[in-house]
């Protein structure tokens, strides 16, 4: 195992991290805050096979990051670190005057979690909402459900289940805020799942957060769950995705 702090000094940037294996070598790479317990900003697993960079967008980042590079053998060569300037597209933020107010608010939430009580939150304009429980249960039943997240379609209030948000990385938290924030905000039929899925993942790839940190949170979300909407909403997801990058130049205009 090899870990490296990296000083990020809460800037927005793309972190490279060089290897090198003389075989066929799985991966796992973790990038979190040592100084606040569940800041992970990556976890994700690669298999290396020669010389290969691993890129960790980080469009939030603390003062200083752990990488912790966690190779199945003796293979692994770790040959440095290299910071470069994050792809981003300001065009898809700027369409919705509630955006920039709801990022922010979003990301210091996602950031700070572990050490949020159970409780009602405001951004800094009071404009927006997050309600946070140990896990939601249902209004009528009080059943335990399964969402990680939910948003009432009449008040813009966003639900949050801290059990299931501990569990993922913070962009996997900001992908489900701002689909739940996209239903209310930003969908012309609030209540289309597909539509939100859509017009948050504009915001998230602007932003430049790494899209496989959002395909586990669907995958997450979707976890349990296989239905026939689903299975649209997966599909509908992965081909806006990879046109993405040859689209994203009008796909906000």
């Amino acid at each position: 195992m090899v870990e490296q702090i990296v000083n990020t000094n809460q800037k927005k940037l793309s972190l490279l991290t060089h290897l090198e294996a003389d075989k066929p070598t799985k991966v796992r790479i973790v990038c979190y805050d040592p100084y606040k317990k569940g800041a992970i900003y990556m976890d994700r697993w690669k298999t290396i096979n020669g010389k290969e960079t691993l890129e960790t967008r980080l469009p939030q980042s603390p003062e200083k990051l752990m990488v912790r590079i966690i190779p199945e053998n003796n293979n692994l060569n770790v040959k440095g670190f290299e910071a470069k300037s994050l792809p981003m597209y300001s065009v898809c933020l700027r369409r919705n005057k509630n955006v920039k107010a709801f990022v922010k608010f979003a990301q210091e939430f996602s950031e700070n979690l572990y050490y949020l009580p159970v409780g009602t939150y405001y951004s800094n304009n009071r404009k927006f909402r997050i309600d946070l429980f140990d896990v939601i249960k249902d209004d009528d039943t009080g059943r335990k459900l399964r969402t990680p997240a939910r948003i009432s379609n009449q008040t813009g209030r966003i639900e949050v289940s801290k059990s299931h948000f501990m569990k993922m990385t913070i962009p996997m938290r900001m992908a489900i805020l701002l689909h739940e924030f996209a239903h209310f905000y930003m969908n012309e039929k609030t209540t289309d799942e597909i539509e939100a899925d859509l017009n948050a993942l504009k915001i998230y790839l602007s932003l430049g957060y790494p899209y496989i940190e959002a395909h586990k949170s669907f995958i997450h979300t979707f976890k349990g769950n296989q239905t026939r909407q689903n299975k649209e909403r997966y599909e509908e997801i992965k081909k806006f995705v990879e046109g993405f990058e040859d689209r994203k130049y009008t796909i906000c205009l």
